[in-house]
């Protein structure tokens, strides 16, 4: 029984993590935090007189006080590919789409007095593995969280957090929260233009906006845009 036991622990375990969208395991979440707040000093390390305004400080003396990192400061990013953005359907589930990733994809934001600044991004392996850090992206990280800050907390699932969706086909952002119903909102980062329709910023994405974005899919030639 003892080593069923282990096992049937060890499953709950793996479906807890899987059923949260928002929120790092409390494994990861160590390890993550650390490798972050070391990447804060590398960040140190690379940035001059020279370059602090393009990874959007104010002053290079900026870059000593950032605030500390925690885990709960870690935006998760998921994506929707091309191919499930083009056999969307009214009515079908948003949460449904997001593709299921074999690694963590991150983007952290940079506060300095709780002011964002710039970010940190990569992506953490199962095996403990990070990949290369990126840094700067200050103007994508204060849509996020200007977008994230603006959502009242009762609207999100208990034990979840907002999390961050990319539409890579064609380079959009949003922030995706699960409602207590478990429904899954999209609040765009920036004004969506298609043709005579603008989908607006920090509202939600309505199914008819995002049948919208996959009949523009459907006729897309694949070339960058």
């Amino acid at each position: 029984m003892k080593p069923f036991c282990i096992l049937l622990i060890l499953i709950l375990a793996r479906t807890l993590e899987a059923a949260t969208l928002g929120v790092l395991s409390a494994s990861n979440a160590v390890v993550i935090e650390a490798f972050a707040n070391n990447q804060v000093s590398v960040l140190r390390s690379v940035t001059s007189d020279a370059n602090y305004a393009f990874m959007g400080f104010h002053a290079a003396s900026e870059l000593s006080q950032i605030d500390p990192i925690k885990d709960t400061n870690v935006l998760l990013i998921h994506t929707i590919s091309l191919d499930r953005l083009r056999n969307y359907h009214v009515g079908d589930d948003f949460a449904a789409m997001l593709e299921t990733p074999s690694t963590l994809r991150l983007i952290v934001p940079l506060r300095v007095n709780t002011s964002v600044r710039s970010s940190l991004s990569f992506r953490f392996e199962p095996s403990l593995q990070f990949s290369e850090t990126k840094f700067g992206q200050r103007k994508l990280i204060r849509e996020l969280t200007a977008i994230y800050q603006s959502i009242p907390p009762g609207r999100v699932k208990t034990d979840e957090r907002p999390f961050v969706v990319e539409l890579p086909v064609f380079d959009l952002w949003f922030i995706g929260y699960l409602t207590p119903m478990n429904r899954l909102v999209l609040l765009p980062t920036v004004d969506i233009r298609l043709g005579t329709t603008t989908i607006p910023r920090d509202k939600p994405l309505t199914e008819t906006n995002m049948f919208k974005l996959a009949t523009v899919a459907l006729n897309y030639n694949g070339l960058p845009n």
